[in-house]
């Protein structure tokens, strides 16, 4: 029952958000983990990444086109493939200089690891699709991933508190909320512009 109700939940988010090609393809491997639960196995991330991209292809075969798709599947192997052993290369970087790893450290560690990550396994997209090396996008993404992050915890977190009647918190978390988000906005528009970005 709890299955069938998170394949349900999982395809009606999809379908409202209009079932794009990232939206189907991060369905695809959220629902091969929740039917691997089923049968008490564990899903391979590179063999269902690897089932998502056969069934869109079967499905739509010009999808092979879509520079979308190729973004989206390349992050995640960058972030299969690569975000590990980065996170090890600079925790073993950490320990040799004797920076303390802690629950924050962690999180910087893990979050650079895989933007850069994601950024390197896209540069032939960019590269060759689009004609252009981002520089800018690699630099801003480093800090515009945890900022956003953090948007959508803040944002969730208000919502909760305004559904449970705690109002006296929802408006100035969500006064934070707008100015992360114009922050965010900025920073990609100034970004995108600079002559220094591509």
């Amino acid at each position: 029952v709890l299955v069938a109700l998170s394949l349900f939940t999982l395809f009606t988010y999809s379908a409202v958000t209009g079932f794009g090609v990232s939206v189907i393809r991060a369905g695809m491997l959220v629902g091969m983990v929740i039917v691997s639960k089923l049968f008490d196995r564990d899903a391979d991330s590179l063999n269902s990444i690897g089932l998502a991209l056969v069934v869109l292809l079967v499905s739509n075969p010009f999808s092979v086109y879509s520079t979308s798709l190729w973004l989206t599947v390349l992050s995640t192997v960058g972030i299969l493939v690569l975000s590990h052993p980065m996170i090890r290369l600079i925790e073993d970087f950490c320990r040799r200089k004797q920076v303390p790893i802690n629950n924050f450290t962690n999180f910087v560690i893990n979050s650079f690891s895989i933007s850069l990550s994601t950024s390197i396994c896209t540069l032939p997209v960019f590269i060759v699709k689009l004609g252009m090396l981002p520089v800018g996008s690699i630099f801003a993404n480093l800090i515009m991933v945890d900022l956003a992050l953090l948007l959508m915890v803040l944002t969730v977190f208000g919502v909760a508190l305004h559904l449970l009647n705690i109002h006296l918190l929802v408006r100035p978390i969500f006064m934070i909320v707008g100015l992360l988000a114009d922050f965010l906005t900025l920073v990609a528009e100034k970004t995108g512009m600079a002559d220094w970005s591509t």
